[in-house]
């Protein structure tokens, strides 16, 4: 796996940096006072204020979420593929990749998957695991974060056994939802107007009012990306869908853009994606 921007709001990490929970004060005419009902979230490298909770908030710490990792890979096999931090490390993300069952394809196209975990320093989510697939042939990236498989913070986090088995079969079974809802977009050929649907859908677009000039130059770059991939792939909704993809990847100038675009707006987009091809297969 490698770096996917070069921007610092999502970069590889080591995650050798934790977090410490560090006391609030506030102002109040002059004088700062204790704030006992909050406290601040703060990188122990940087003195970065990630956020602040309530007091009772339970931080999962860095080093709690590598042990869970590594105990992952331990039981599923799999192998470790680095760690990403999101928005200045309010998010972190581990990576293992699906070794366990060698080479897959999908049709002739031979594609790689990761189980992923992730947990967030700002409250946005709790500990949550998911899916990630890649085409080698032209590296899209595609992810899904599973909505079961989601973790409160509590005082003493650990994963038991029964619970990281949960994760890996949720793993092998939603992969598979995904990889038979892609075999089946590439039996469906899309017509021009089933093409013109999936660019407003995916793009959002408000077809009560006139198109902004930014939208209409998003669904023309999106529009060349889908052809491009159609072309190798076929006119059917597997060459959409990794049209979608391709762009989401490749061509969206994001800056939080992580590896299997779970996050932000190329997630959105390839979940709108996802979700127009298995409605329409």
């Amino acid at each position: 796996m490698t770096n996917s921007t070069n921007s610092p709001m999502a970069k590889d990490t080591d995650l050798s940096w934790d977090v410490t929970e560090n006391e609030v004060y506030v102002n109040i005419n002059g004088v700062l006072r204790l704030d006992e009902t909050k406290k601040a979230i703060v990188r122990d490298d940087n003195e970065a204020i990630l956020s602040h909770r309530n007091a009772g908030y339970h931080t999962m710490t860095n080093e709690k979420f590598k042990e869970a990792t590594e105990d992952l890979r331990k039981e599923s096999g799999f192998e470790f593929a680095g760690f990403h931090e999101y928005k200045g490390g309010r998010k972190v993300i581990g990576y293992l990749k699906n070794t366990a069952e060698g080479e897959v394809k999908i049709g002739d196209h031979v594609i790689e998957d990761y189980l992923i975990l992730g947990n967030s320093h700002d409250g946005s989510s709790s500990f949550f695991t998911g899916t990630v697939t890649e085409l080698l042939r032209c590296s899209n990236e595609f992810g899904r974060i599973s909505g079961a498989n989601r973790v409160r913070h509590s005082k003493s986090f650990e994963i038991n056994f029964a619970e990281m088995m949960t994760y890996i079969k949720s793993h092998f079974a939603e992969r598979q939802v995904m990889y038979n809802a892609f075999n089946r977009f590439g039996d469906k050929i899309v017509s021009p107007e089933l093409f013109d649907n999936a660019l407003d859908f995916v793009l959002k677009v408000d077809l009560t009012k006139e198109i902004s000039s930014q939208k209409q130059n998003q669904k023309d770059a999106l529009r060349n990306a889908i052809v491009g991939e159609s072309n190798d792939l076929g006119d059917n909704l597997w060459g959409l869908f990794n049209g979608v993809t391709k762009y989401t990847t490749h061509e969206l100038n994001g800056k939080d853009r992580v590896f299997g675009n779970v996050l932000g707006n190329a997630n959105n987009i390839n979940q709108r994606a996802y979700q127009f091809c298995t409605a329409n297969s």
